[in-house]
């Protein structure tokens, strides 16, 4: 989040926001007009910024994934596209009437080391406006990350609101998919994640599957966890204040708007009021009521809905209704039917009732 310098007076502090501003739109020229503007994929700050106006935080750094297969921040492209983008950014600034300027020759570039989740690196560039304390915009490109679904183009509206950037970004529905894993995984979670999370969450609706496999590319061992809403643990994330950067006073109610932002979300994993369950207990409705009388021996109950013919939803959906849907949610009946399955002799078709395969049932029955 940029910070004026402390010992500006309010006017000179808002000056050089919108001095800062005028900065990153260079950077953003100068990106659009790269040769290498199709193997980058926008994400983070700016695009919120672009979508939600107000009500997101000032963009930080500009952070962009490359795309191409086999590019890592050593390669000489590297090398290349930074001078590119520096002498573009030093250009696009001299046509500026504002007199904000960005000086290429005194470009940062470094190894990207905050960043562990796949190899990166950093170029800086300094900027400076007449009569202001001038400042440096970071641009973080990682390698070798798989996107987990397709960008799109996206234009990032001019600071002066006299056009856009065209650029490929990341949607808003995997760039909250992102802030998810990040609220889970950075040790500690950080505040900024969790307001941008929740401006996220209140505006689309995250796909359970999205949500999986973003997990499963940063780490496969997600394929074993049902993914519910306790595995986010927003409230971890300390309260924080407005002189963070942020639009409004908050704190530990942020963790509760996420929660109920992302109900739909995790919908099909507790109750049965969503349609494609419903269809399936109407579907079921006579095995169900065949195996009520199996409900005192839950063993021999879970001997005949996990024969090989039976398919796994209709396996969830019997159990549930059977032992009764108001104590046993889905994610309990999934553990109790794919655990009897696991523990019978292996035969072909033991591999249908994966993780992966018991996501896909809860989908089904959302």
């Amino acid at each position: 989040m940029p910070v004026p310098p402390p010992h500006l007076d309010p006017d000179s502090a808002t000056r050089w926001r919108h001095a800062r501003a005028r900065a990153v739109d260079h950077l953003l020229t100068a990106v659009a007009g790269s040769s290498r503007v199709d193997e980058l994929v926008l994400r983070g700050s700016v695009l919120l910024k672009a979508w939600y106006g107000p009500a997101a935080r000032e963009p930080g750094d500009l952070d962009f994934v490359v795309t191409t297969k086999g590019w890592g921040p050593e390669d000489g492209r590297t090398d290349r596209m930074f001078a590119e983008i520096a002498r573009r950014a030093e250009e696009s600034s001299g046509m500026d009437e504002s007199g904000v300027r960005v000086v290429a020759t005194r470009a940062l570039d470094e190894t990207l080391r905050a960043y562990d989740r796949a190899p990166g690196r950093r170029l800086g560039l300094p900027w400076r406006a007449e009569g202001l304390p001038g400042g440096t915009v970071y641009l973080d490109f990682v390698f070798g990350e798989r996107l987990p679904s397709e960008p799109e183009l996206v234009e990032i509206p001019r600071s002066d609101g006299t056009g856009a950037h065209l650029l490929v970004g990341a949607t808003p529905e995997q760039s909250l998919a992102w802030k998810l894993l990040w609220l889970v995984e950075d040790d500690p979670p950080r505040p900024r994640d969790l307001y941008d999370a929740v401006l996220l969450a209140e505006h689309v609706p995250l796909p359970v599957r999205l949500l999986r496999d973003t997990f499963m590319v940063f780490d496969p061992g997600y394929g074993g966890h049902p993914f519910t809403v306790d595995l986010l643990r927003p409230d971890r994330v300390k309260p924080f204040e407005p002189d963070h950067g942020h639009p409004e006073s908050i704190g530990g109610e942020l963790s509760v708007r996420l929660v109920r932002a992302l109900a739909p979300t995790f919908a099909a994993r507790g109750g049965a009021g969503a349609s494609g369950y419903t269809r399936a207990v109407r579907r079921m409705g006579s095995w169900i009521e065949k195996c009520r009388a199996l409900r005192g021996d839950p063993r021999a109950l879970l001997d005949v809905i996990t024969a090989d013919s039976w398919h796994l939803d209709s396996a969830l959906v019997v159990y549930r209704e059977v032992m009764g849907s108001r104590t046993c949610d889905l994610v309990e009946a999934a553990r109790v039917v794919t655990g009897h399955w696991d523990g019978r002799p292996a035969q072909v078709g033991h591999e249908r009732w994966h993780p992966y395969v018991v996501e896909e049932a809860f989908e089904r029955l959302g």
